[in-house]
């Protein structure tokens, strides 16, 4: 009788075992490989206090270039020069964009702004004066109404040189009735990109993103999580100096399996919605097909020779309202080529502040 005990309570243990690692193992494949809702993403990383992605232990880490920085500032961004990927003023459809950027320095500093036009990436240029932790906030639509861009913000000394001081941290607040690139209404709010100046490049109108003069730019951007564009219309959009030429990804459905992406876009920014109307991403294989309606997939784009960065728009499943504006992580694959970007620093065209 005993050792009939015996046998059955070791029966029982045997058992328990194997349900605990069943469980364990089942809650390893599906909190690494999908969502809450069983869709496909991917997996995430914390670094530095910040949250990346990967594929799987072998791929890349796909970070956003301030997350590698341990000096933060605000909210856990670092203070650096600052890289807005998207502006928009529109009096057609009631859109502006509101810049606020923060000296956390404890000393006045001068900062020389670009406005960069995405169409033909020509420049619009100004100065601003921040006392210590001061704060500047303006409109787009004061300075450069009915226009699309990004904005770059180096901090620079009297003479107009660039200089390593990273002090800056930012964001933009965006809002519209509808978009003439994206053509649907939005608000919403994103924070700048960081990137440390580390040497002083002087007065020079070829600005280095090289690891000697500034932090080089990632050349691959990850979208961590699409929305089936049946129901949602998400949108991107994707910066580089100069141009932002060939493009090259895949797009991967909640199955892990990969399609090809490949675009080219001749002017320094990339805006486009996520669906089949737009052709973006084209694929041999129809988007709705891929990720159809109630999954998820997501999507990595890469340039072989410059720096990428850029957001995604993320709307609501009637796409009538901004859900939010997120950046895209940001890796390099192998090393990051040096982007280098023309800016003339001999004037302001216009000045916000003394």
């Amino acid at each position: 009788m005993a050792k009939d005990k015996g046998n059955s309570k070791q029966q029982l243990l045997a058992l328990l075992a194997v349900a605990v690692v069943f469980i364990a193992a089942a809650y390893f494949i599906f909190s690494s490989e999908y969502s809450s809702t069983g869709n496909a993403v991917a997996n995430p990383i914390v670094k530095n206090g910040m949250t990346g992605y990967a594929v799987d232990e072998n791929s890349p880490e796909y970070f956003p270039p301030y997350a590698q920085n341990s000096n933060l500032g605000l909210d856990g961004y670092p203070a650096a020069s600052l890289i807005f990927p998207y502006y928009y003023s529109s009096s057609d459809y009631n859109a502006d964009t509101v810049f606020s950027i923060i000296n956390m320095a404890n000393e006045t500093i001068r900062v020389h702004l670009f406005f960069i036009l995405g169409s033909s990436c020509s420049e619009a240029n100004a100065y601003i004066t921040l006392s210590p932790y001061d704060k500047e906030v303006f409109n787009a639509s004061e300075r450069l109404p009915d226009e699309t861009g990004f904005l770059m913000a180096f901090v620079v000394d009297e003479q107009g040189n660039f200089i390593n001081k990273n002090v800056l941290i930012g964001s933009a607040r965006l809002w519209s009735d509808a978009t003439q690139a994206i053509q649907q209404p939005y608000t919403g709010e994103y924070h700048a990109f960081g990137f440390k100046g580390i040497g002083t490049t002087g007065r020079t109108l070829q600005t280095k993103f090289d690891d000697v003069n500034y932090e080089k730019w990632p050349n691959i951007a990850i979208v961590p999580s699409i929305n089936s564009p049946s129901t949602h219309i998400d949108s991107i959009v994707l910066v580089s100096p100069n141009t932002v030429g060939s493009i090259f990804g895949l797009l991967y459905d909640d199955q892990e399996k990969p399609y090809s992406i490949q675009t080219t876009q001749t002017t320094c920014q990339f805006i486009k919605k996520i669906s089949t109307d737009s052709g973006f991403p084209r694929t041999a294989t129809p988007l709705t097909t891929i990720i159809p309606s109630g999954r998820t997939g997501w999507m990595e784009l890469s340039s072989a020779d410059r720096g990428i960065i850029g957001l995604q728009f993320k709307y609501n499943n009637n796409n009538d309202y901004m859900l939010g504006v997120e950046q895209l992580y940001g890796a390099c694959s192998v090393n990051c080529p040096v982007t280098e970007i023309s800016l003339e620093t001999g004037g302001a065209q216009w000045k916000l502040t003394s």
